[in-house]
């Protein structure tokens, strides 16, 4: 009955962007660059979670309700040249 564009289909239906990191992803000022990747993107529905892993630790952090995101193919591409190649997904 209506019809998206995949940016609009993903503000809509999207529950998370989780954004997984293993510790060397985490160095020289990561946080703070990720914050500036997701500033522009702010004042959206979806949640953002990041999962850390490392050998002997994981933690998962869902980031407050001021940090959610609009998923636009932009936020991805960026994300994914801040974190890395399958860094990033979106869920349902």
């Amino acid at each position: 009955r209506k019809v998206y564009d995949i940016d609009n289909a993903r503000e809509s239906f999207a529950k998370r962007l989780v954004l997984t990191l293993n510790q060397g992803q985490t160095v020289n000022g990561f946080v703070q660059n990720l914050a500036q990747v997701l500033a522009p993107f702010r004042e959206g529905r979806c949640a953002v979670r990041v999962e850390y892993r490392r050998p002997d630790a994981r933690a998962q952090l869902t980031l407050g309700p001021d940090w959610r995101v609009r998923p636009t193919d932009e936020l991805l591409r960026r994300i994914t040249e801040l974190a890395g190649e399958g860094s990033v997904r979106i869920e349902y």
